[in-house]
């Protein structure tokens, strides 16, 4: 409603307005951390990268080796989910979801 009591369509006032603005904004915040605009690694990075670390450790095993080490290394998911989400950075998750062997991944994280 403006001042003289009459409500007009499509016109908003200076709260409304301000309201509107802010909460566009919000969601183009909102929308660019979802989308993987975050300087650091989000959980499902660091789950594949985990997995990434996993599958470098028993490369070029036995497929019945691999197995049982990847077994072994599954109980400590969590606690690298733990020091990994929020904290690594997206240049090191980046490099080391790229590299193929454990070498380049000690590369990474001297970088």
């Amino acid at each position: 409603m403006n001042d003289d009591g009459i409500r007009r369509k499509g016109v908003l006032g200076p709260k409304q307005s301000t309201l509107r603005v802010f909460g566009f904004a919000g969601l183009g915040v909102l929308g660019l951390s979802i989308s993987g605009c975050t300087r650091t690694a989000d959980e499902a990075t660091c789950d594949k990268l985990y997995t990434h670390i996993i599958a470098l450790k028993t490369a070029g095993e036995p497929e019945i080796v691999r197995k049982v080490e990847a077994d072994k290394l599954e109980y400590q998911r969590f606690d690298f989910l733990e020091s990994c989400v929020g904290k690594y950075n997206r240049k090191l998750t980046t490099c080391s979801l790229g590299s193929d062997t454990l070498r380049k991944l000690e590369l990474c994280t001297n970088e």
